[in-house]
């Protein structure tokens, strides 16, 4: 009997890591690597079949992957920077002609980028990024979603971390942005362009979707970014504010209108283990809400319940077709053969 392969998919991520925080900060939380893989493998679905592997690349260094190498990634990723994304700099201006250019010569690749990333990413597609007039957003924020968002995240609204003073108006666009595929995912009072989305389609259908999360849809875009920062916790943006008061006066005043959970004088931040940071993060939506889109992005999820389904028709001594392999492919809408085939012995053919 044919054998389920493990893992059944590996998804490849370019890290693209746009600064880098304090040494204090690194000691207790680890570097803007270890933050995001952590965040991502925390956000995967529990069970057998996916895997991370994440490489990161320095571009505030100008250390960017090989042309030959992109294609042997499913998604580069943007992190966030003490940096300004509107800044005339030449590590900043490659970083957007680099985004541009994997969007048009390699659009398998999906983009995604977060805070600064995320500003640049809308640079990328035309934005303008600025400093915002209304100020900072610090510490758990509302954000509330759009009609797309709903239907990425499958909630009205996110409480997410925030640390930016930039930003980029949906105004800064030159052109309508649906008519480019593009869609906001968010907004605040503060801030107008919490996220967007591009898809494949300039045109995308969404009447067959209801205003809750569809997997089918999440894999039908291209680029993704959100202002906020899933990957951050509470303890982490008390941190970082404790920099920045040493940095920026204007901070402090911003930071005693934060939830009191930003700042808790009774918690020592002086060091954190990795349970104490899962813990602080799943208080807000960074984890199991954005971070879970991340994966319905590749169809993650719906490879869960085609494991499951896989091994039942094992059973049954796989049988081309046994019924209930049929009516999953129907339903789950794989059409990816090739998927279906790395799913157990190289040499099993699949015919559905």
């Amino acid at each position: 009997m044919p054998r389920l392969a493990s893992p059944l998919r590996t998804i490849r991520v370019a890290l693209l890591i746009c600064g880098e925080l304090p040494q204090t900060l690194v000691a207790s939380h680890g570097d803007f690597h270890a933050i995001y893989q952590r965040w991502l493998k925390n956000s995967l679905p529990r069970y057998p079949g996916t895997r991370l592997v994440m490489h990161g690349y320095d571009v505030a260094r100008m250390k960017y992957p090989k042309e030959s190498q992109l294609s042997k990634y499913d998604a580069v990723m943007l992190t966030g920077s003490p940096s300004d994304a509107w800044a005339d700099e030449p590590w900043v201006n490659r970083l957007v002609s680099f985004v541009r250019h994997v969007g048009d010569e390699h659009p398998h690749v999906k983009i995604y980028g977060i805070c600064f990333g995320h500003q640049i990413v809308n640079r990328a597609l035309g934005g303008t990024a600025q400093r915002n007039t209304k100020g900072w957003e610090l510490g758990r924020t509302t954000v509330h979603t759009t009609d797309v968002g709903k239907m990425l995240f499958g909630v009205d609204k996110l409480e997410l971390q925030q640390i930016h003073q930039d930003h980029v108006p949906i105004s800064s666009f030159p052109s309508s942005l649906s008519s480019n595929g593009v869609y906001p995912l968010g907004y605040t009072d503060n801030t107008d362009n919490h996220g967007l989305v591009k898809f494949h389609s300039q045109s995308p259908n969404f009447t067959n979707y209801s205003n809750r999360h569809s997997s089918h849809l999440a894999r039908q875009i291209h680029v993704m970014t959100v202002q906020g920062h899933p990957e951050f916790n509470d303890t982490l943006v008390a941190d970082i504010t404790k920099e920045l008061h040493d940095v920026d006066l204007n901070v402090i005043d911003l930071r005693k209108q934060c939830s009191s959970e930003v700042e808790d004088p009774s918690h020592d931040t002086s060091r954190i283990d990795g349970n104490e940071v899962l813990e602080a993060s799943k208080r807000d939506d960074g984890i199991d809400v954005v971070g879970r889109a991340f994966w319905r992005l590749f169809g993650v999820e719906e490879f869960r319940k085609f494991v499951v389904l896989v091994s039942d028709w094992l059973e049954d001594g796989g049988n081309n077709n046994a019924p209930r392999h049929q009516t999953y492919c129907q339903r789950a809408m794989i059409d990816d053969r090739s998927i279906l085939r790395r799913s157990w012995g190289r040499d099993h053919e699949v015919r559905v």
